[in-house]
């Protein structure tokens, strides 16, 4: 037959049957779901008959085709339906109880989802900057209190005074527990009812929403932040191990007695070099690190409220007045003694802490040793235990404060570097002076250490930052016959030992309280 005869039947026949075949195999997923099958586990069972024993191919739903799903799948992913358009679910999870089920989730509707919703505290929008309270003006609340130290809810500043409106003024603290100093350059507070408030104060004001932390303190303090933050752990009793707290941070911390700079306002401030900012007591980078979200306000932040034409209430102010706490402590006990006798958490600090921490990116480092870390051949952890020596010697001899003899500096210093080498220790001399050692550096050795050791001061404070274990001690050296007790106070209180020192006597407690 020659090649340009017609086609038979059968010719004809075969090349319907291979163009048909081609179209279908072209458009396989189609023709699959036009006769109902599912494309993907039909691919995968094709897979599973030519010997392939695993697939990557994924159904539309996110899972892999059912004849290719293994145990772990069904763990993660569960074994649920699914149909286009539609929630996955089989029906089941809807009606189950809660505390039920393979994860004990609950299913809620949206319109009960809202109604457990409730709005959380400080939460607000820009609609509610200003209120108007016509004749129900904000009644105070004393949350918390003890002297020097109170937490309050709805206090009115105006006018240069800080109103405590109440039904009844016996219920509330005397004001000299809350503050000491009043009047004069400082401000006024007052206790008043309801009318007198109306009458003094108005109908409307503004509405600072959340959480403020005030200190009244006139001059520098170190414990300023662990103060505040042991009178507001108080509020959360189950802060756990993790630092895990449903309380809300703070939002501003108020210094109204102390200025922005520390020296006197220049006549040209263009001129200017860049001017020394007030010493709170508290490291500017340890604030923005701990808490992030804080703002930081000062004496003229605090008088343009009082200069305002209407007043301002504050939802929950956070008090901390030093003076008025001295009014109610024994001679020679520290003046911050009265936030640490509040039932707390065992774990009030470490939702701070372990903030500073992850600034540094050393949880995980916590976490390692916590469970092990790298062990050796007989199991013992090889992370080396880390000793810091805080080292004031340079700021001591300027400033004339205490100091060491520069023979007994020397000796110190090289004893704590051989016990290193000896023991396989990691020690560190951290000096105060920041041209010498930046806070990163210092904080970064200090949050590590099992041991800090140095001189008496404040600058020792920085030891409240140690993770909390068995081990970790605060030696705080003193000269012969004194001593003082507000690092001991604190260190203690978070959990961490603490040890004196006379050269190289130990001062037990008994001797101690008899020299405070």
């Amino acid at each position: 037959m020659r090649w340009t005869a017609p086609p038979e039947r059968r010719e004809i026949v075969l090349v319907l049957v291979s163009i048909t075949a081609y179209l279908l195999a072209y458009n396989i997923e189609t023709s699959l779901s036009y006769v109902g099958i599912d494309p993907v586990a039909a691919q995968g069972a094709v897979f599973r008959r030519i010997g392939l024993g695993k697939t990557k191919v994924l159904g539309r739903d996110g899972r892999k085709p059912s004849g290719w799903r293994d145990r772990l799948e069904l763990e993660i992913f569960g074994s649920w339906g699914w149909d286009e358009n539609h929630i996955s679910g089989d029906g089941d999870e809807r009606r189950q109880s809660k505390g039920t089920g393979r994860h004990g989730a609950q299913w809620i509707e949206r319109r009960e989802a809202r109604a457990l919703d409730s709005r959380r505290f400080g939460e607000d929008t820009v609609n509610d900057s200003f209120r108007s309270w016509k004749d129900d003006i904000p009644l105070v609340n004393v949350v918390k209190h003890v002297p020097g130290y109170t937490i309050l809810d709805n206090a009115i500043v105006y006018n240069g005074t800080v109103f405590l409106v109440t039904e009844d003024k016996s219920s509330l603290p005397p004001v000299k527990s809350i503050v000491e100093t009043t009047g004069s350059s400082h401000d006024q507070w007052q206790v008043v009812t309801k009318t007198e408030a109306l009458t003094q104060v108005g109908k409307y004001g503004g509405f600072i929403s959340g959480v403020s932390w005030m200190s009244l303190n006139d001059r520098p303090c170190n414990t300023t932040l662990v103060d505040l933050w042991r009178v507001y752990s108080s509020l959360d009793q189950k802060i756990d191990a993790q630092g895990h707290t449903s309380l809300p941070p703070p939002r501003r911390l108020i210094f109204p007695r102390l200025p922005y700079f520390s020296d006197p306002d220049p006549e040209d401030a263009a001129q200017e070099p860049e001017r020394p900012r007030t010493d709170t007591g508290l490291d500017h980078f340890l604030l923005k690190a701990a808490f992030a979200q804080l703002d930081v306000q000062y004496r003229q932040d605090w008088q343009d409220y009082h200069k305002m034409s209407v007043p301002f209430v504050f939802e929950r102010l956070v008090i901390s007045d030093r003076s008025a706490a001295a009014q109610s402590v024994n001679d020679g006990q520290p003046e911050n003694s009265p936030p640490f006798a509040l039932e707390a958490s065992s774990h009030w600090w470490e939702p701070v802490r372990r903030t500073l921490v992850s600034y540094f990116d050393r949880l995980g480092d916590e976490a390692s040793d916590a469970d092990g870390g790298d062990s050796g051949f007989w199991g013992r952890s090889k992370s080396k235990k880390v000793i810091a020596f805080i080292d004031n010697q340079s700021d001591s001899t300027k400033s004339g404060k205490s100091a060491m003899i520069p023979e007994d500096y020397d000796w110190l210093a090289r004893s704590l570097r051989k016990l290193g080498r000896d023991n396989g220790y990691e020690v560190h001399v951290i000096s105060t002076s920041s041209v010498d050692t930046t806070w990163e550096e210092k904080m970064d050795v200090i949050i590590r250490s099992t041991i800090v050791i140095g001189v008496h001061g404040d600058h020792l404070f920085d030891a409240m930052w140690m993770r909390p274990s068995s081990k970790a001690t605060l030696m705080e050296l003193f000269p012969q016959g004194t001593y003082s007790g507000d690092r001991e106070l604190v260190m203690r209180a978070l959990g961490l030992n603490y040890m004196a020192w006379w050269t190289d006597e130990y001062v037990d407690r008994d001797i101690s309280t008899k020299i405070i």
